[in-house]
């Protein structure tokens, strides 16, 4: 009778442990399954980002568009000047740099020029989401840098 009863608690146990390793498999695909949609909405937000920036250069465009003479006269400052600094940002806000771009920009320049821009990041950073507003009027750090390098 004791023989059957183990025979009987041994059968469970199997059945328990099958069961437990069939869940953890399930388990397994399901994180793998979370894993990737974690990882497409993580692409689809960036491109719902870049989305937004090609949309507000057409919409300078349609608006007529970004003064081609400005935009010439500030790059040609940096080129003079090697002022990325201050002239970085200015650039980035015209052309709606992404965040990734501006990096990539700060990284040359520091490989180049051996000195990180930490200014420059701290201003892009602060005046990259307000770029609309900072373009639309008023005293901006385009005005102001404008002013600075004797191209407004």
């Amino acid at each position: 009778d004791a023989a059957r009863v183990q025979a009987q608690r041994d059968a469970l146990l199997a059945e328990a442990e099958a069961r437990a390793e069939s869940l953890e498999a399930e388990l397994a695909e399901v994180q793998k399954e979370v894993d990737r949609h974690e990882e497409q909405q993580t692409l689809l937000k960036e491109e719902l980002r870049e989305l937004q920036r090609q949309a507000e250069r057409n919409k300078m465009v349609e608006k007529g568009g970004v003064d081609m003479e400005y935009l010439k006269n500030v790059i040609l400052k940096l080129l003079q000047t090697g002022e990325h600094e201050v002239l970085l940002p200015v650039i980035a806000m015209i052309l709606k740099f992404s965040p990734e771009e501006v990096q990539r920009c700060r990284d040359t320049y520091a490989q180049m020029f051996g000195t990180p821009m930490p200014e420059a990041a701290s201003v892009v950073d602060a005046t990259l989401g307000s770029a609309p507003k900072v373009l639309d009027g008023g005293l901006s750090l385009l005005d102001s840098v404008s002013k600075s390098f004797g191209l407004a």
